[in-house]
């Protein structure tokens, strides 16, 4: 394993889990109009948040007019009229678009500029309800809460609301109860997928370990579960009890014969309606981390570099381990392996870019939005959600797919 003196440890960014729950509740359609009028502003960023994701996703930026951002906006819940007053006037004063009649430019590329954007305004525009309600949802992803945390919260809202939103945390499954010693919590469904499961594991959840292991796991994703131990000084029990109640989420990964689980945290990137995406996603995150510790020769010394170079030059890398060790990205071509002329190195060509874009979010702190991006025309309006078909291999192994690809990239010349 490589040494952990080099382990760059990321600080804590507690903003990123309130832009992606603020979007969450925005994509919600309420029963009752209570939460659209006790939670207007938060529903309002979340959606506006949702929004310009959808416009940095559209893959036909130079297509870009009001209308067709209306379609968009309508799509995720903002009314016509309001969508169009926001686009030509907050969207143009905060210089995230330039609009030239119907035409509209972005002036933005990136995630990070989403979310700068959503805390800017959540920052000033939130009432002290509406904030604290987001900080609650966001903690009860990490650890169980006492009831009485819900109840002081709501007790912030107007007493004519505060059943109302009540209710609608718990239908939409927001936020869950349960018993323990003759207490009751609340925990979100989101971090939890197995009850049962989730009231064994009780003991390890409270031991005081749980906050910075979790901590470490969500700021650092997708490391091998061994660092993970050895860096938090915790057994491979509680790693598992972690696991087995769905406070973590492990991905297994086989390079040639190396087989190991590489820990995710399970409010990141699990029950998404994109998870064909966000499957490859966490899959090339794992593989890159299996490329900083146990890659012989020559392993990543920066993935946030690495990762950016690659996006920046469209290729990265001289090495000979990317030979042999990358074979699951590439039968899944989301990078393609070719060997350096004169060399035995190899090199990463980008194939799938919104997969590599959206690790570097992940590593940097930022939960990919899930944009439901649509081609903008009004048939297509009621399926808002596009998801990607992979590639069904059976019987080869993806050693051999990836050889075979390389052939007949190779072949017709591709790149």
């Amino acid at each position: 394993m490589g040494s952990l003196r080099r382990f760059s440890f990321v600080p804590a960014d507690p903003t990123s889990c309130l832009v992606s729950t603020a979007i969450d509740l925005g994509r919600i359609r309420p029963r009752n109009q209570i939460p659209e009028v006790g939670l207007v502003r938060l529903l309002l960023l979340g959606r506006v948040t949702d929004l310009l994701e959808n416009m940095r996703r559209t893959e036909e930026k130079d297509e870009l007019t009001l209308e067709i951002v209306t379609i968009q906006a309508s799509a995720i819940g903002l009314d016509p009229a309001l969508a169009q007053n926001l686009v030509k006037n907050r969207l143009v004063n905060d210089k995230l678009v330039h609009i030239d009649g119907e035409e509209i430019t972005l002036l933005y590329g990136k995630p990070s500029d989403v979310y700068g954007y959503s805390i800017r305004h959540m920052l000033s525009e939130l009432s002290e309800a509406e904030l604290s309600l987001l900080k609650l949802i966001c903690n009860s992803t990490r650890k169980a809460m006492g009831i009485e945390d819900l109840d002081k919260v709501l007790g912030l809202f107007l007493r004519a609301y505060r059943q109302g939103l009540r209710t609608f945390l718990f239908d939409n499954k927001i936020l869950q109860e349960f018993r323990h010693d003759e207490a009751d919590y609340i925990v979100s469904p989101r971090a939890y997928k197995n009850e049962k499961n989730f009231k064994m594991a009780i003991e390890v959840l409270t031991d005081h370990k749980l906050s910075p292991l979790m901590d470490f796991i969500r700021e650092n994703p997708g490391n091998p579960d061994t660092v993970v131990q050895t860096y938090k000084n915790v057994d491979r029990d509680a790693i598992t009890a972690l696991s087995s109640s769905g406070v973590i989420d492990p991905l297994a990964l086989d390079v040639h014969g190396d087989k190991k689980n590489y820990l995710f945290s399970a409010d990141l990137l699990r029950k998404r309606s994109d998870n064909d995406h966000f499957d490859l996603v966490k899959t090339t995150l794992a593989n890159f981390r299996f490329g900083e510790y146990y890659s012989t020769n020559a392993r990543l010394s920066s993935l946030e570099k690495f990762l950016q170079s690659l996006l920046d030059r469209g290729f990265a890398g001289a090495a000979t381990p990317i030979g042999t060790d990358y074979n699951e990205l590439e039968s899944r071509q989301i990078v393609r392996v070719k060997a350096v002329s004169g060399t035995e190195k190899y090199r990463f060509w980008l194939l799938k870019r919104d997969v590599i874009e959206d690790c570097l979010s992940v590593l940097k702190g930022y939960v990919p939005i899930n944009a439901q991006a649509m081609k903008p025309n009004l048939s297509g309006i009621d399926s808002v959600v596009q998801s990607r078909s992979d590639l069904n291999i059976i019987s080869a192994t993806k050693s051999t797919v990836a050889d075979a690809i390389r052939m007949i990239q190779e072949g017709i010349g591709f790149g």
